[in-house]
């Protein structure tokens, strides 16, 4: 009788110590092979996403796009000199912000079409509501632009205008 308990004990012994070294071992498969996966998912989704950007699209239809940087920059006529010049000639200082002596900078940008024309002026960074209605609508006023161009062609491309308010 003691033999087979013994026996009985040496086996469940063994069975637990079989069953405590297989878990931990399964426990480190699993998780490299959970690794192995993540970082097999990963590759593949940065392969796929390298893929796209590296397939050339072919031709792109440059009509409705703006672009922020281009080959050649749109120009005033005149130049950069005559265009603040002209800013500065229509330009009304509005009274409410002569009151409380506000100056400095409004930054806007405004689109140059394909025609030259300039098109939906923005307040990038505001000065006071007065001065930042001030610049808009000296912004639409300007004349034509000649247009930018991107490989050749004629394109619409974003343009950034700082209008000053400085009191004399």
């Amino acid at each position: 009788m003691k033999r087979t308990i013994f026996l009985v004990v040496i086996g469940l012994l063994e069975i637990g110590c079989t069953l405590r070294t297989k878990d931990p071992q399964t426990a480190k498969n699993e998780t490299t092979i959970k690794k192995a996966d993540t970082t097999q998912l990963s590759t593949i989704s940065n392969e796929s996403e390298f893929n796209e950007h590296d397939v050339n699209p072919g031709p792109i239809d440059t009509s409705s796009y703006i672009f922020d940087v281009v080959d050649q920059m749109p120009q005033f006529p005149g130049g950069d000199q005559k265009l603040f010049e002209s800013i500065s000639k229509q330009l009304k200082y509005p009274v409410s912000a002569q009151d409380f002596d506000i100056q400095g900078k409004v930054i806007c940008r405004i689109i140059i079409s394909k025609t030259g024309k300039v098109k939906k002026p923005e307040v990038l960074r505001s000065l006071d509501r007065a001065c930042d209605k001030e610049a808009l609508r000296v912004l639409k006023t300007l004349p034509r632009f000649t247009p930018g161009k991107l490989k050749g062609k004629v394109v619409n491309v974003w343009y950034t205008i700082p209008v000053t308010f400085k009191l004399e």
